[in-house]
Order: C-alpha cells, then structure tokens, then sequence
C-alpha cells in the first residue's frame, strides 16, 4: 500500500492534514464491500471470480483492507458481472447531468 501524507502550507507553517488517508481507505473498502454484494445476489464466489479475471487470492485481502483495485481488473470485473463500475466502485450507478 502506497502511503502519503498531504501537507498544507499556512502562515510559513507547515500543517499535516490528518484523515485523508483514512477516506481513501474507507472508499477502496467500500469496493470490496459492493464486489461481495454483488457477489451474493449473484451467487457468485469471489475468490474464482478474481482469479478469472486475472487476480489473485492475495488482491482480495488486500481490498479487504482498504487497498485500490487496479483499473484493469475493475473493468474486467464489471464485464463478467455486467455492472458499471461505479456500481463497483461506488455502490450505485452515478449519473452525469449537462448543464445547458
């Protein structure tokens, strides 16, 4: 896991803004959380699933604990389910209005 921290510059200061690494951790289990839903109602195994679709045991537990997917296997992934990936990645299909 790629660890970083975001500093931000105040009054020649320099401030580490906490929780931001905790958010990222948070949305990329969130993947893992909507990958198993989607899993159950399909009464699909994730473990094969993720090895078809060129994973590994190991990714799995690595999601589990707030790792990113890698946007390969995120597509691939959506094609054999036949979801969007933002019903992967985010939990529900986002929908982009135009502004006129």
């Amino acid at each position: 896991m790629v660890r970083f921290t975001l500093l931000i510059k105040r009054n020649g200061n320099i401030k580490i803004t906490l929780g931001v690494l905790d958010k990222l951790k948070e949305a990329f289990c969130m993947f893992y959380n909507n990958l198993k839903n989607i899993c159950d109602k399909k009464n699909i195994k994730i473990t094969p699933l993720v090895l078809e679709c060129g994973g590994t045991k190991g990714v799995i537990g690595g999601w589990k604990k707030g790792a990113a997917p890698n946007s390969d296997i995120v597509m691939k992934l959506s094609v054999r389910l036949n979801v969007p990936t933002d019903v992967l990645l985010f939990g529900n299909e986002k929908t982009h209005q135009k502004s006129n």
